[in-house]
């Protein structure tokens, strides 16, 4: 397996330049090589975050196993008011997510406090769980929502859950033990 490597948001130095968002010209998004195409756009995470926010959700964290730029992790995080988990395999897309949540953090003014101060990211595998925890310091009952819109192949006009990467039934085995839950289950979109 991969090392991992913990990130802390605040801590990351700007490299790249950020491309304006399709749906939102006055903000723009850092993105590694081949993540443009698969980024939500920000109009959608926010409206997908706004819909997640009439729901009451356990404590604890913002959990997306597969974060690549980290866009739609920072408008759940930035909306639901809770430090968010991001985890990347791409070192380079886990780097963008760190910027990505800065950007958003300045955007809402609330860089370097609240859920941003508390926020992290980790580049290596989303299935990785214990080890993730445990560098972390996270414990059982800890994800309050488990996001996950993994990479799909980029040629293909139809998909099957099976290509996606992390696969479904891994991720949702291995953070098992770390979902909080409500009366009805966890919280998993």
């Amino acid at each position: 397996m991969k090392r991992l490597e913990l990130l802390i948001p605040s801590e990351q130095a700007i490299t790249g330049h950020p491309v304006p968002d399709a749906s939102l010209k006055d903000i723009s998004f850092f993105h590694a090589s081949e993540g443009k195409p698969l980024a939500t756009p920000w109009q959608v995470a926010m409206t997908r975050a706004d819909y997640i926010a009439q729901f009451e959700l356990p404590s604890g964290v913002v959990l997306d196993c597969a974060c690549g730029s980290g866009i739609q992790l920072a408008a759940y995080a930035s909306r639901l008011k809770r430090p968010a988990l991001g985890i990347e395999l791409d070192y380079d897309r886990a780097i963008a997510t760190c910027l990505n949540l800065n950007t958003i953090a300045r955007r809402f003014s609330t860089y370097g406090q609240g859920w941003h101060r508390r926020s992290i990211v980790v580049a290596g595998d989303g299935t990785a769980s214990d080890e993730i925890s445990s560098i972390a310091g996270f414990e059982n009952n800890s994800i309050a929502l488990l996001m996950l819109d993994p990479a799909r192949p980029r040629n293909s006009r139809t998909h099957d859950l099976d290509e996606m990467q992390p696969n479904l039934p891994s991720v949702f085995a291995a953070w098992k033990p770390y979902l909080a839950s409500t009366e009805k289950g966890p919280c998993i979109v």
